[in-house]
């Protein structure tokens, strides 16, 4: 996913501002949702109408932890935009963002 940004240009005019493309998510986070809808709706899906024998379904909730841990990993020491300190704001900044919502003015959030 691509989002965009403000990049100041060095221009004093109103509105001399850029847009800037940064790319979000990296390809290993996105393998991650993936591989964790699949693995959860498989799971699921085995549980609830597969047969009498549930090695899938385990097989599927041992991959499920897997993923999880390795979000974990790359949460912690992952990339800039895939750590949970670039996703995880205080209160002020959360109610900033909230009342901002009913401005009718671009916020430029990433994400």
């Amino acid at each position: 996913m691509k989002d965009s940004s403000i990049e100041e240009t060095g221009d004093t005019r109103p509105g001399a501002e850029t847009l800037q493309t940064v790319q979000i998510w990296d390809p290993l986070l996105r393998l991650f949702k993936w591989s964790l809808t699949i693995s959860v709706a498989a799971a699921w899906g085995l549980g609830m109408f597969g047969p009498d024998i549930m090695t899938l379904h385990f097989w599927f909730g041992y991959a499920v932890l897997g993923l999880l841990a390795f979000r974990l990993v790359w949460g912690l020491w992952g990339p800039e935009h895939a750590r949970f300190k670039s996703f995880a704001y205080g209160p002020v900044a959360i109610l900033k963002y909230v009342f901002g919502m009913f401005r009718r003015k671009p916020s430029y959030w990433p994400g």
